[in-house]
């Protein structure tokens, strides 16, 4: 009688056992297909700063062909052209490594991806605001040294320091920072379930 209700027992403390691998193997789909919201925010954020930068570049063109302007003018013009080349070819790096994370395969790896992601695009800030900051500097300088600099352009040039300081600020901090690190946080409740 006691080997009897002790196999019963076991077989239906089997059966919730069962029962609770299955539920938590749906739970970890679910995270799976719900988390991946951050990820596409950076992906798509990053092909809209693609689509920008290809539409500066003719822009840049069609003002440096249409006027006149010294060598120092056309330095500037250069920088300008050579930052959008650049965000291009960084923004189409960022979106293939963003595309390596995949919240169907190995969380260890894809939290390896997501950190490697940040650091790669803190360094990629920091050069691009240097450049930018470089860039607005020589237009300051070539203000002062034009005779014939007008107000709206004194004060276009002095408005875009602060705004472009500003803007850049919050890009990083509130979408890049922000959504990464959602990611991260997403792969490291995965984690514990997995080791649940």
């Amino acid at each position: 009688m006691e080997l009897e209700e002790l196999k019963n027992r076991w077989s239906s403390l089997e059966e919730q056992l069962k029962k609770q691998e299955i539920l938590n193997e749906k739970l970890i789909q679910e995270i799976r297909q719900t988390k991946s919201g951050p990820l596409n925010v950076l992906i798509n954020y990053t092909c809209i700063g693609i689509i920008l930068c290809i539409l500066v570049i003719p822009l840049l063109i069609y003002v440096y062909t249409n006027s006149y302007f010294a060598l120092f003018k056309t330095t500037i013009f250069a920088m300008g052209g050579i930052l959008m080349v650049v965000g291009i070819i960084t923004g189409i790096y960022n979106v293939l490594q963003l595309k390596k994370i995949d919240f169907t395969q190995s969380v260890n790896k894809n939290i390896q991806l997501a950190h490697t992601y940040k650091v790669n695009v803190k360094k990629q800030s920091i050069y691009t605001y240097i450049f930018v900051v470089i860039i607005l500097l020589m237009a300051v300088i070539a203000g002062i040294m034009s005779p014939n600099m007008e107000t709206w352009r004194w004060a276009c040039t002095g408005a875009a320091i602060p705004l472009s300081t500003v803007l850049a600020y919050l890009e990083y901090k509130k979408i890049h920072k922000a959504k990464t690190n959602a990611i991260l946080k997403s792969l490291e409740e995965l984690k514990e379930l997995e080791e649940e």
